[in-house]
């Protein structure tokens, strides 16, 4: 996809009023989630992991693995996004060059949230 030629800041003064003709968004399991959840564990279908954060990674996957029919089979025993190299797209001559290592300079888990029962996640 090519970088814009022209610029545009994406603030909420400079997009405008949001949309407002979305209609409202319903998610329901009436029997129930098809996953598990046991503190740090999580089942769903025939996937097993174990679910950490760290300040500096963020999310983390531990014993990822898959039951066959004979066992869970274990596939990754550690899972992690070290570092992701992100290219902003600036054009110009001074900056194309330049790289942000966000998760080395900033830390995944620091910018990492807490989801809010009925806005982010249902039960």
């Amino acid at each position: 996809m090519p970088v814009p030629k022209q610029k545009h800041n994406y603030d909420p003064e400079s997009l405008g009023k949001p949309r407002e003709d979305l209609k409202p968004l319903h998610i329901s399991q009436p029997e129930g989630p098809s996953f598990s959840v046991d503190g740090w564990q999580v089942k769903w279908q025939k996937w097993s992991f174990r679910v950490e954060f760290t300040s500096r990674e963020g999310l983390v996957l531990h014993q990822l693995g898959f039951d066959d029919g004979t066992g869970v089979r274990p596939l990754v025993y550690r899972a992690s996004v070290t570092e992701m190299v992100v290219p902003y797209g600036d054009p110009t001559t001074s900056h194309f060059w330049k790289n942000a290592f966000d998760c080395g300079e900033d830390g995944l888990g620091k910018l990492a949230n807490s989801l809010e029962l009925g806005c982010d996640c249902w039960a």
